[in-house]
């Protein structure tokens, strides 16, 4: 008995396994557990630069960008780089709220007006729709199939 349910859970495996596989190679993905992907884009933006009086870049300064859409919730935050230089993506025109804050006291909070040349059309967007579909339709077949098969494999009564 103990050998019939061992050999049932081990095909059971071998499908799911097999199924992974056929999942893989229909979506044509590669899956990597420390794969990174980098895409760059010559793209236009708008480029900060923040100095003290003197002339001295304020490097590294914290910078938050909030968008006219949403006063609550930042756009974008990061630190200016050691040039005081700090770039951002706006994907909408109108004015945006900018913040500085060089952690020692000295900063800026402005507004300026993103016009449509500086406006970048969104570049981080989610998978597209057909390989959800394929996913989510790949997931229902498989666990159908399972389900399947355990059910043909019981003995009625």
């Amino acid at each position: 008995m103990r050998t019939r349910l061992f050999t049932r859970m081990r095909k059971i495996a071998l499908l799911i396994v097999a199924g992974f596989y056929f999942h893989a190679f229909l979506t044509g993905v590669t899956s990597s557990a420390h794969g990174v992907n980098y895409e760059i884009k010559n793209r236009k933006g708008v480029v900060i630069r923040i100095a003290y009086d003197d002339g001295k870049p304020m490097s590294y300064a914290a910078v938050k960008i909030f968008s006219h859409s949403d006063k609550k919730l930042e756009y974008q935050n990061g630190r200016t780089d050691k040039n005081g230089c700090f770039v951002f993506l706006p994907d909408e025109v109108g004015a945006w709220k900018i913040t500085v804050d060089d952690g020692a006291g000295h900063g800026i909070i402005r507004t300026i007006n993103v016009n449509e040349a500086a406006r970048v059309e969104a570049i981080c967007k989610g998978l597209p729709r057909w390989y959800k579909l394929i996913v989510g339709v790949s997931i229902l077949l498989g666990a159908g199939g399972v389900l399947s098969y355990l059910s043909a494999r019981r003995k009625p009564g």
